[in-house]
């Protein structure tokens, strides 16, 4: 059938307009948007049917005039008809297919932009929400009159907004990462914005022992605040991740934030060196572009001698799966105080060191962390100790091992737990005193 015919037969039963008519038969040609094509095929029908009224023919051609005023809301036809003296109620025309959402953009496009006023983005997406009625009658349609070449509704809606607000902002729609993504629900009439999470990625020190990294609720109220907790809720009352977090969301203006760390050290441990590796997600912020050395002047400022972040950079999301991975398997540095009863040697410390040159460590979840921790046993390995005698019952020992590796466990023995351990290589009782991370791979 010709297009033409086809359109009619369509228009004989449905209200269609121009957007709608042009979107089924879409992909028939290029450089032409629906609503010229679909006026186009309209236009075509009309030229037709007057040049049989020229000719003399008027019934069939009356009825062709009458469809598509009616049901193409096509402005000539009602015209030509009035003109032979036809009179047809030209009521409000709604599109069948599109339930007028085609009409109602701007609205939704506006209402969009002046949301996006007090953000800061370069590219967005556009997403919409469209009655499932719409939906099913467009693939009714599709179905019953074999229409192979239809743009989809929303897509329509999704490209004719993205470039109309491209044309309005000066910003561009990116398909793979927009800092913006603008919804918007015509069912529920209204527009959400949501702006993609900022990541930062950086390296903490941490100057001071007992700040937990994360938050630390106190496990004898569960939060609601007792007598030892001080009625806070908490255990300790500031961690890393919020002397980090907090102004860094402030300075984004985001609603809130998370924190991403690539392990974590004891509460009691100190981190030095480099640092421990982390990433702060920023989530919804309504600034994006913050010069780093600046965040990083802000926070260090606010957290003297507790915590200094260095080294930060702008990264995509992937790294926070690759940061958990590496953190279990890379290698980490320890600076360790270590009493022994019954004193400490030469001889014995030199017995430590070969002892514990590249060997495999299994430990049992320590008795410590069993009510947060599964009850099972790790391997891990030790690489190197380096050792220094600091009186005649202290000595330092330098740590290099795999990362998950629980070193007060490794000195202690935990009770038989930990295999082999230095209690057990000395047959004495060694404790750890004091520990530091200085450094992590």
């Amino acid at each position: 059938m010709y297009i033409t015919e086809v359109a009619l037969k369509i228009m004989s039963e449905h209200k269609v307009c121009n957007s709608c008519l042009g979107r089924l038969f879409s992909m028939l040609g290029k450089n032409v948007d629906n609503y010229s094509k679909g006026k186009a095929i309209k236009t075509s029908i009309y030229i037709s049917a007057y040049r049989n009224l020229l000719k003399g023919k008027y019934r069939d051609e009356i009825k062709i005039l009458e469809t598509i005023a009616k049901n193409g809301g096509f402005k000539p036809a009602y015209d030509t008809l009035k003109g032979l003296n036809i009179s047809i109620n030209e009521k409000e025309f709604i599109c069948e297919l599109c339930g007028g959402l085609i009409d109602k953009m701007d609205e939704y496009i506006y209402s969009a932009i002046d949301k996006l006023r007090s953000i800061e983005y370069n590219t967005f997406i556009v997403g919409v929400t469209i009655p499932s009625e719409l939906v099913s009658r467009e693939d009714a349609i599709r179905s019953k009159f074999k229409l192979p070449y239809v743009e989809a509704l929303k897509k329509e809606l999704n490209r004719r907004i993205g470039l109309k607000m491209t044309l309005l902002t000066g910003k561009h729609v990116e398909f793979k990462m927009p800092d913006v993504l603008v919804h918007i629900d015509f069912v529920r009439r209204n527009v959400n914005i949501k702006t993609r999470s900022v990541f930062i990625f950086g390296r903490y020190l941490k100057l001071r022992r007992e700040i937990p990294q994360n938050i630390w609720i106190c496990s004898n109220c569960n939060g609601l605040g007792c007598t030892q907790c001080n009625w806070t809720g908490r255990k300790y009352q500031v961690s890393i991740e919020e002397l980090i977090g907090e102004p860094i969301s402030k300075m984004f203006n985001a609603k809130k934030w998370k924190f991403h760390g690539a392990g974590r050290e004891d509460v009691d441990a100190r981190v030095l060196g480099r640092g421990r590796p982390f990433v702060i997600e920023v989530i919804e912020p309504r600034r994006r572009n913050i010069e780093l050395e600046n965040i990083a002047k802000v926070v260090n400022d606010l957290n003297r001698e507790l915590v200094k972040i260095q080294d930060l950079a702008y990264v995509n999301k992937s790294l926070v799966k690759d940061l958990k991975i590496r953190a279990k398997i890379a290698k980490k540095t320890y600076s360790v105080k270590i009493k022994v009863e019954g004193g400490i040697s030469e001889e014995e410390l030199k017995h430590l060191v070969e002892t514990f040159k590249n060997i495999i460590v299994e430990q049992r979840t320590p008795i410590r962390v069993l009510r947060r921790r599964a009850d099972k046993i790790r391997r891990k390995k030790i690489y190197s100790i380096d050792t220094k005698i600091i009186s005649n019952d202290v000595f330092e020992a330098i740590i290099t091992c795999q990362g998950g590796l629980y070193i007060k466990e490794v000195v202690s023995g935990d009770g038989g737990r930990t295999k082999p351990s230095f209690t057990e290589i000395l047959n004495k009782k060694a404790t750890c005193l004091e520990l530091d991370v200085i450094d992590v791979e």
